[in-house]
């Protein structure tokens, strides 16, 4: 990790989501900072081995030292960011002794990645698009694709809009990322259709990259040297962003495409290429952007020019904001937690219903416990997916609430078949089992 991309970004987002609600949370380096370190101000890590170190030494630092580490911390779950880093996971865990799932977060493409077979040592995989989950499925055993779960990378959405120039203005368009002449961010086809659009226009480039001289010279050669700023890499861009009509993505391949819920988040639509993976799950053409093939100057530059013919075509800035929340950190946050809580449920649910059958004689039970489950789920589901309500702490409020009002209305059952020393006798064995019960599913989740 360079430390001046989106992975780093949504690494932070969540795991300072994670820490606001209580969880603990550490980031482990192998060999040597990033580039830039600063992103890893505000988060708790610690780096082992260093590259000027034997080779020997190192791999001793990378595998009995980490499994020091997990001895000391107990981590729960261990999440790999890279199909190299699973293996080492799978061997660390191992000398540890911890008893913790391994999870992969891979942040890219899966079809470039060297090795990508390591896949299948996780026992779960965090997916951060629909394309990218699609991959992973068809690399780990079947009876594991059922724990592929998509979390889109987690973007800050609470971010002020960016104004957009007037009616009569420049038409402001903008370009965020690292600058690669053909290779994936394919910057050159964006110069190339800039010096085809006409009218009254600016172009400002924010970011570096290995081609960034060459893309220069490439822009002078055009004649466009003029319409363009080139701003360099900025820890926080959007801070330098003061007016901007779209964000412009010329990629060949995303895993997610970040930049882009940054920029809607904003109010700012988007023209994207509609490469693999990511962008056609964020942008909605015609909506709160438009998408392109990959590679068609053509296309790219006749949606520019309708914008800078027209600039009215610009969807509203509020509907172009309200698309990016379903890539929050608090939805991401559900999405983690969501899974943990319906195991917790079912076991919890599950119990109850073993235990009040027993009670009511097992008729009643087997009929009116499972249809409470059922409802309490069925109102979570429809605050997560129908109304895409994504506050978690009022979501198991509410479910709470109705589960205990629906206890209190079927207790009557209970006086009415059974006296009040058989009720005493169970209440006191349902407290036992349900203080043992407490105690393994702290130890199991």
């Amino acid at each position: 990790m360079s430390g001046q991309g989106g992975s780093e970004s949504a690494v932070v987002a969540l795991t300072e989501g994670l820490q606001s609600r209580g969880d603990e949370v550490r980031i482990y380096l192998f060999g040597v900072l990033p580039r830039d370190p600063r992103w890893l101000e505000s988060v708790p890590h610690r780096v082992l081995g260093n590259p000027t170190e034997k080779r020997w030494r190192r791999l001793y630092k990378y595998t009995f030292g980490l499994a020091g580490e997990f001895r000391r911390v107990r981590p729960n779950i261990v999440v790999a960011l890279d199909a190299e880093r699973l293996l080492t996971g799978r061997i660390v865990l191992a000398l540890s002794g911890v008893k913790a799932s391994l999870w992969s977060w891979i942040h890219f493409a899966i079809e470039p990645i060297k090795r990508n077979r390591l896949l299948s040592l996780a026992d779960g995989h965090l997916a951060v698009s629909e394309g990218v989950a699609g991959q992973i499925k068809t690399l780990v055993n079947p009876s594991r694709r059922n724990r592929v779960i998509t979390i889109y990378n987690a973007v800050g959405t609470d971010a002020p809009l960016v104004t957009r120039p007037a009616k009569g203005e420049v038409v402001e368009f903008l370009h965020i990322g690292r600058l690669e002449f053909a290779a994936q961010k394919r910057v050159a086809d964006l110069l190339a259709a800039v010096a085809r659009v006409r009218g009254s226009f600016r172009l400002t480039i924010i970011g570096d990259g290995p081609d960034r001289a060459e893309l220069e010279q490439y822009s002078r050669e055009l004649g466009i040297g003029d319409r363009i700023e080139w701003l360099g890499w900025k820890e926080k861009p959007w801070d330098h962003v003061a007016k901007a009509s779209v964000l412009l993505l010329t990629s060949s391949y995303e895993s997610f495409g970040i930049v882009l819920v940054e920029a809607l988040s904003r109010g700012i639509p988007c023209i994207t290429s509609n490469c693999k993976y990511g962008p056609d799950e964020i942008v909605e053409h015609d909506k709160n952007g438009w998408l392109y093939p990959v590679g068609n100057v053509d296309r790219l530059t006749q949606l520019m020019q309708a914008v800078v013919d027209d600039p009215l075509i610009l969807p509203a800035q509020s509907d172009v904001s309200a698309s990016a929340r379903k890539f929050s950190v608090q939805a991401a946050l559900v999405l983690v937690i969501l899974p943990q809580t319906m195991i917790l449920w079912y076991r919890v649910g599950r119990f109850l219903e073993v235990n009040v059958a027993k009670l009511l004689g097992g008729c009643v039970a087997r009929s009116v416990i499972p249809l409470g489950g059922s409802a309490a789920c069925g109102l979570l589901v429809h605050r997560l997916v129908v109304i895409r309500q994504h506050h978690l702490l009022p979501m198991l409020a509410e479910a709470f609430t109705f589960i205990v009002v629906y206890s209190l209305l079927a207790y009557p059952l209970v006086l009415f078949d059974h006296d009040r020393g058989e009720i005493k006798r169970y209440l006191r064995g349902f407290a036992i089992r349900g203080r043992n019960l407490q105690r393994r599913m702290v130890k199991e989740v």
